[in-house]
């Protein structure tokens, strides 16, 4: 990957449901056709999907990482999509990974579904915040 160096880096955090009906070769292909845009985009980064639920991590140039969710947002694959988190960084956390990808089992499934959790309140406390404020 190339990027400017000492320029900073944009990572944003997304939550999904996927929608059903998404059979592991179809899903390998969605995984295949990311890294191939990502690798294009300047973009890296990691999806875990457990139980119909997706949580990536995009990061690189802020354009690119914004073009590239908001892409992501429009595709009917995707419902009850939200942004848990967004920030500025001086260095990526997955370097080398245009899209790295896990699948979780039923043998890490509990930290993944506990991180998964707490991104969802966190989420849920930002929108009371926001409903309270207007």
């Amino acid at each position: 990957m190339m990027w400017e160096i000492g320029s900073l880096m944009y990572q944003l955090i997304y939550l999904s449901d996927a929608r059903s009906g998404l059979t592991p070769s179809a899903l390998q292909q969605i995984v295949e056709r990311s890294r191939q845009r990502n690798r294009t985009a300047n973009v890296t980064g990691v999806a875990v999907m457990h139980g119909g639920v997706v949580m990536q991590l995009l990061e690189g140039p802020e354009a690119a990482v914004r073009a590239t969710y908001a892409r992501i947002a429009r595709d009917h694959r995707h419902g009850n999509i939200a942004i848990m988190l967004t920030r500025r960084c001086r260095t990526r956390s997955f370097p080398a990974h245009p899209m790295a990808f896990h699948h979780v089992d039923e043998d890490n499934r509990s930290s993944v579904q506990m991180t998964m959790n707490m991104l969802r309140a966190r989420h849920a406390m930002r929108m009371r915040a926001v409903n309270i404020a207007s």
